[in-house]
């Protein structure tokens, strides 16, 4: 019953089509990127998307994006605005729920935007060196996502871990340790030369040990049995 909302591009050829699909899959929501594609006809996509939701009877939101930012180049930025403020309010009107207009923008430009299509209808994402999230808020932003940035926060530690051994340190200082792995025996492995093997609570394997189902709390999901299938979903049998 998790309300899932997806990230469908430009509508791959045919926005209503594709709208009318997602909704067939219990789809509730929708990105649709305009790609800086002539105003008529993004504004023909938006309308699309909307009819597809009215059609299925089903409260769509429309989360409508303008590339505008994200591809201004050496444009003036007075007309990069201009141009993503016209085409928030063309979107608005054909029925959009919201505007999403993705890029590194300062307050300023945020308090014009917001000026212009109103309050809790300009979606923002969070990228280095962005305005604060109190501050988006503050100027009447509806939501903010993170995109790949989360990923990038992930990646970024990893890459720091491997620069550290690099050179001679370890694991950096402050690092929580947040996935809790099973109890592994590792002497009871024949042949020895086998990449990983050993026991997870008395069952013999070998294989590539996983978290899945001997994390905290996995037993208890599982009724407290620990069975043959879970030791297979937590190790990937290696056939020699």
């Amino acid at each position: 019953d998790l309300p899932v909302t997806a990230d469908l591009e430009a509508g791959y050829g045919d926005p209503g089509e594709t709208a009318r699909r997602a909704i067939d899959l219990g789809v509730v929501g929708m990105n649709l990127e305009d790609q800086l594609k002539p105003l008529a006809d993004s504004v023909a996509a938006v309308r699309a998307v909307v009819a597809a939701g009215e059609s299925a009877g089903v409260p769509f939101v429309l989360n409508a994006r303008t590339d505008a930012f994200l591809r201004a180049g050496d444009k003036d930025p007075d007309a990069v605005l201009a141009d993503a403020i016209e085409r928030g309010r063309a979107y608005l009107d054909a029925g959009a729920s919201t505007f999403f207009a993705p890029g590194k923008l300062d307050e300023s430009q945020v308090e014009a935007i917001v000026d212009a299509v109103g309050p809790q209808k300009l979606n923002l994402i969070a990228v280095p060196g962005a305005i604060s999230l109190e501050a988006m808020q503050r100027l009447g932003v509806a939501r903010v996502s993170f995109g790949p940035w989360s990923q990038n926060v992930a990646l970024t530690a990893y890459a720091d871990l491997v620069a550290s051994a690099l050179d001679g340190g370890g694991v950096p200082d402050g690092t929580r340790r947040l996935v809790a792995w099973p109890s592994v025996a590792l002497d009871r492995c024949d042949p020895p030369a086998r990449p990983v093997c050993g026991t997870v609570d008395g069952e013999e394997g070998v294989g590539i040990i996983t978290p899945s189902n001997e994390s905290p709390g996995a037993r208890e999901r599982q009724g407290g049995v620990n069975t043959r299938s879970s030791w297979e979903a937590s190790v990937r049998t290696i056939v020699t």
